[in-house]
């Protein structure tokens, strides 16, 4: 029989310690945060919005475009206002995570071309992934079934759930060398 799991905190790397079967296995975490920037956007206003220009999407079009595989925008903002925001906060790019926040939580969407576009804020932004970590592995890992309901499970606001830049950033997911991220990735 497996016993209670054990955390053990050290240097923020989480150390789990099952006992099956009489066995010692150590499954390895790390926070998020440790393995990569989790950032917000600045908020854009209505009055922001124009009829063509550089796109703007909200939690649910990245939900379209991810089930679509198509990109068709609704909402534009300039390219000058564009140029001020990722002045202040980056650009998306290529291999980023986008996970989101408010409406339906903790779908994650896996930025496979690069493509000029800003977001809502109440879409998480994982970017600038250490060298040591495969970012379509984590979009893999954080879209298993178990994986996505235990980061919803860690929400805030009872009667309309919301994640959070700082929720997501404590989360934490098991560490797989950089081979065993690519081999896994390879074969989904």
């Amino acid at each position: 029989m497996a016993s209670n799991p054990v955390f053990v905190d050290d240097k923020q790397s989480i150390i789990f310690f099952i006992f099956p079967h009489y066995w010692l296995k150590v499954v390895y975490f790390m926070y998020i945060k440790e393995i990569c920037k989790v950032k917000s956007s600045k908020r854009v206003l209505t009055k922001d919005f124009k009829k063509e220009g550089i796109p703007f999407l909200r939690g649910s079009d990245f939900i379209n475009w991810k089930n679509k595989n198509k990109n068709q925008f609704n909402f534009f903002i300039s390219k000058e206002h564009f140029n001020k925001l990722i002045k202040i906060t980056g650009k998306p790019k290529k291999g980023d995570l986008f996970i989101t926040g408010d409406g339906t939580i903790g779908n994650v969407f896996y930025l496979k071309e690069q493509i000029d576009f800003y977001f809502k804020d109440g879409v998480i932004w994982l970017k600038d992934f250490k060298k040591n970590i495969n970012s379509k592995f984590v979009y893999y890992y954080l879209e298993t079934p178990k994986n996505k309901n235990k980061l919803i499970s860690l929400s805030i606001g009872s009667v309309i759930p919301h994640l959070t830049t700082e929720v997501v950033r404590n989360a934490f997911i098991k560490d797989f060398t950089l081979k065993a991220q690519q081999h896994i990735v390879n074969i989904i």
